[in-house]
């Protein structure tokens, strides 16, 4: 399918395959998981037990024969069903997902209900992190809303936990074991972990399963964070701007240089986690990371390249400073799950202003985001690309999140509800100069 200025790339790497590994187990630029491997154990035993079972037939007294019939017949039937759960599985994926496009999904993931036939267009978006953006899924999440607006969505990303831009350029993705989740399971059976490295992702060229070189897909826009800490402290900053000049606006330069690169500027911690009770609390921290990546989207401009922030940070100190009841407890929150009626936006109202708590925004360890926080980051992405307001909220797109909060949580964290889900996307908007659709038919502005 054509696409202006969209190209459509693979990416695909094909690993040496061990003699002895079945054809039907796929191969991958990526170790397989452990499942995987204990699939072919798996049906290198069975080979064993037949060979060694069928030489050993004649002269049995009567008994043992029939109870060698009866074992064969049982492990047929079991492997009979083993492959039709199989196959099942394996349509039901090809069924909910279109094909998957460098590690990444083209199209219309599941879950995408009420979408508008009249949608047109198309947008590819490639991600550049950590697990500020892993967590919950972002790119996922916001693949969702893209796809309520554009006929045609491409997404992609190479993300490490813990990783500062230096970081993730040496070492690539992260995501091969946090990845490996039912959610990410491709049609191939793969996992959908996004591509392997940063070169990878942003190169021009790739080897296609047909083995002949096929140009890349140009990315409209490319979300970068950095390590939260890394634009507050100088010597760490200066490896980012210097990482950039030299590894990312070169790359850049050579295969997307009408992208726009989209900052994702992160939110500072809610406590002094991670040694940054240097920092000087909330609100300083906050401070030094406007300051840090205002220098590198000057870099980004400086070097002819259209770039934008994404203020998570002072989405989350606009929430603290404006909501009246933050020692609330987020699950007094949960009785407003029906609650859908939506009025013209105003922080300074009790109702509203208590909505969702500034710490409701993050996860227990005080600097991921709770689920609230990535769909917060997901309506300012979403903000700053479109310059709209986000789609309404659906809950069910959550459930195509290849990783959601740390498993040893309990009980999770609760999803937002419909009423706290349209709090954070009017923040978003605002933070954004957005006017809400509701207020800009009525011809009036965004009171905050």
């Amino acid at each position: 399918m054509k696409r202006s200025r969209i190209q459509q790339q693979r990416y695909q790497t094909e690993a040496p395959r061990s003699s002895s590994a079945p054809p039907s187990v796929p191969s991958s630029p990526y170790p397989q998981p452990e499942a995987n491997r204990n699939i072919m154990t798996h049906h290198s035993h069975h080979s064993i037990i037949e060979d060694s079972s069928s030489s050993s037939f004649e002269n049995l007294p009567p008994h043992r024969y029939a109870f060698k019939l009866l074992s064969i017949f049982a492990l047929l039937g079991t492997t009979l069903w083993t492959l039709g759960n199989q196959s099942d599985r394996f349509r039901m994926a090809a069924t909910n997902t279109s094909i998957p496009v460098r590690g990444g999904y083209e199209g219309n993931l599941m879950n995408d209900d009420n979408i508008d036939n009249s949608r047109q267009g198309s947008i590819a978006i490639a991600h550049l992190g950590n697990s500020i953006q892993y967590f919950n899924d972002c790119p996922r999440m916001l693949e969702h809303m893209m796809n309520q607006r554009y006929a045609h969505v491409t997404q992609d990303s190479c993300l490490r936990g813990g990783a500062n831009v230096s970081t993730l350029f040496e070492k690539g993705n992260g995501m091969r074991n946090k990845f490996a989740t039912p959610a990410a399971l491709k049609p191939d059976g793969t996992y959908d972990i996004g591509s392997p490295t940063v070169e990878a992702l942003l190169s021009s060229s790739s080897e296609n399963s047909n083995n002949t070189t096929s140009a890349a897909a140009a990315w409209d826009y490319v979300i970068i964070n950095d390590h939260t800490q890394a634009p507050v402290r100088e010597l760490n900053k200066t490896e980012s701007i210097r990482t950039f000049q030299e590894k990312y606006i070169p790359l850049l330069d050579r295969h997307n240089q009408n992208a726009t690169v989209i900052l994702l500027m992160t939110a500072a911690y809610k406590s002094d986690a991670k040694n940054s009770s240097d920092l000087g609390g909330f609100d300083n921290f906050t401070k030094s990371l406007v300051e840090g990546y205002a220098e590198y989207a000057t870099l980004f401009s400086s070097s002819n390249h259209d770039v934008r922030i994404a203020p998570l940070g002072l989405a989350y100190q606009y929430i603290k400073e404006h909501n009246n009841n933050t020692n609330r407890s987020h699950h007094e929150e949960q009785g407003a799950a029906n609650e859908t009626t939506t009025t013209a936006f105003d922080a300074s109202s009790p109702s509203s202003a208590a909505v969702v708590s500034w710490e409701a925004l993050y996860a227990p360890d005080d600097f991921h985001p709770s689920p609230h926080g990535t769909y917060l980051e997901a309506c300012l992405l979403y903000c700053t690309i479109t310059g709209q307001e986000p789609p309404d909220y659906q809950v069910g797109w959550w459930s195509t999140a290849r990783y959601m909060q740390p498993p040893n949580v309990k009980p999770p964290m609760p999803l937002p509800t419909a009423k706290e889900a349209d709090y954070l996307r009017r923040v978003a908007s605002h933070l954004c100069n957005i006017a809400p659709a509701a207020a800009a038919a009525a011809g009036t502005t965004n009171s905050l």
